[in-house]
């Protein structure tokens, strides 16, 4: 297995441990945001990345998301 892989598997399950213990009054509102990148499929470790830039970068973000995936 390629060590890089390894080591995003292995984020992806410690994002989504913490996102399963953390309270949802904690989450608040990105929790909305998390189930509709999960829904895009994207993985808890992009999820967690794109929660910390600004709704700006995210809205670009997205943009070349879609731009990729035509």
């Amino acid at each position: 297995m390629n060590e890089n892989t390894d080591i995003t598997k292995r984020l992806d399950a410690i994002a989504l441990l913490l996102l399963k213990l953390l309270p949802k009054e904690t989450l608040g509102p990105d929790q909305d945001k998390i189930l509709f990148f999960s829904s895009l499929g994207y993985s808890n470790t992009e999820i967690a990345k794109l929660l910390l830039k600004t709704p700006n970068q995210v809205k670009s973000l997205l943009h070349l998301g879609k731009k990729k995936n035509q």
